[in-house]
């Protein structure tokens, strides 16, 4: 699909209340799911609903983003983003997971959504983590490579 035609094609957004998790679940969760299997420290399916949801009173620390497009049934993405505030940066939206079809063609057409909803949720900056292509696939939207994250695997 070309840039031009995605653009064109209309979306609905919708940020998913946390009280509507527990109905929708049985659609959002393999969308998340497919999101937690590409990462690393990532938290398990059980951990972001309970997140989506909030524990014991608690403000939820997830907000579920589901985006379908006009004549499609099911949600072409779902994203999770985490909200945290860092002494002497401010508050952080972070870029958690995300799962759906046509992964390509995401970056250009999602970006100014997560961006509106970073800004109505008063955060001063929007994150991601990911494997090295993700700094590059980001850099034309104004992403830079802020860190780097080394891992090894401790053997018994």
């Amino acid at each position: 699909m070309s840039p031009v035609a995605a653009a064109e094609i209309l979306r609905d957004v919708m940020v998913i209340h946390p009280q509507a998790i527990a109905k929708l679940w049985p659609i959002l969760a393999p969308y998340i799911q497919r999101g937690l299997d590409y990462g690393y420290d990532a938290y398990e399916l059980d951990e972001c609903k309970r997140r989506l949801i909030g524990e014991d009173g608690e403000e939820p620390k997830l907000i579920a983003v589901c985006v379908v497009e006009q004549g499609r049934e099911l949600p072409v993405v779902v994203l999770t983003l985490e909200l945290s505030t860092v002494q002497g940066i401010g508050k952080i939206c972070h870029f958690v997971t995300a799962g759906g079809s046509e992964m390509e063609t995401w970056a250009d057409w999602l970006q100014p959504i997560i961006e509106e909803i970073a800004r109505e949720q008063g955060a001063d900056y929007l994150t991601t983590k990911g494997r090295p292509g993700w700094a590059r696939a980001l850099k034309h939207l104004g992403y830079e490579h802020l860190y780097t994250i080394c891992g090894k695997k401790v053997t018994p």
